[in-house]
Order: C-alpha cells, then sequence, then structure tokens
C-alpha cells in the first residue's frame, strides 16, 4: 500500500469464514497472527489452483504474501488435514511451489503427495 510502509509492525486477527469451492466447505479460520485455511480434499485444492491462470496466481500470491510478511502474519493451508504450505513472515518459497505454480508460497512436500493419496493425517494434521 502505498505511503504506509513501516507503519505496520504486527497485526492481530480473530474470526471464522466458511466459503463454497466445488459444493465443498473450504473454512478460513484466523487466530491472531495465523491465518489457517483448511481445504477438506486434494481434488477442491487442485480446483481452486486452477480457478485462474498461472500469472493471475502468481501475481495474486506475491501480493499476499508481501502484505502477510509485512504485517507480521502466517498464511497456512491444510488440504484433508495435513498442513501443505504456508506463506508469510518467515517463509522460505521452495522450488516445489514454483513447479505446481504456487510460488513465493513454502510446500511441504510429503505432505501434498499424502493428500494426494488420501493418506489420514496424523493427530491435529501432524504430517507423518
Amino acid at each position: 500500500m502505498p505511503g504506509v510502509e513501516g507503519l505496520v509492525t504486527g497485526l492481530e486477527v480473530a474470526g471464522d469464514l466458511l466459503v463454497l469451492a466445488d459444493d465443498r466447505p473450504v473454512r478460513v479460520a484466523f487466530l491472531g497472527s495465523l491465518i489457517e485455511v483448511e481445504i477438506p480434499d486434494f481434488k477442491t485444492a487442485l480446483s481452486l489452483r486452477g480457478a485462474v491462470g498461472r500469472k493471475v496466481r502468481t501475481d495474486w500470491l506475491r501480493r499476499t504474501q508481501a502484505g502477510l510478511a509485512r504485517g507480521g502474519l502466517e498464511l497456512s493451508v491444510k488440504v484433508a488435514g495435513r498442513r501443505v504450505g504456508r506463506m508469510g513472515a518467515g517463509v522460505r518459497p521452495n522450488l516445489s511451489a514454483a513447479a505446481l505454480g504456487l510460488s513465493p508460497m513454502e510446500l511441504f512436500p510429503a505432505a501434498v503427495l499424502a493428500s494426494a493419496l488420501g493418506r489420514p493425517a496424523g493427530p491435529a494434521g501432524t504430517q507423518k
């Protein structure tokens, strides 16, 4: 945002949002400095990823990453109960995200593969 650089040092957000993607519920929880997006299954995640072209998606993700980092926020993405990626403050984008057109996210390849294969998540979404 023009003229506000350096003004935002840390945000706290609170709330819950439920949206539908392909008639499947996607939950967005705002938990202080963490925004958690819970996508019910891998098919829905693919549908959301493919909803816009690569350039539009990448531009949007870069702007979102910058805003999250400026506000000291983290966005965590879960698919089928597994934490598959994140964006925001302290995130290290990786080649996996770039290959899937999700740069500048940090993806966790083992979790992405497990959710794609339909393997159940461990307790509280931990990665097995």
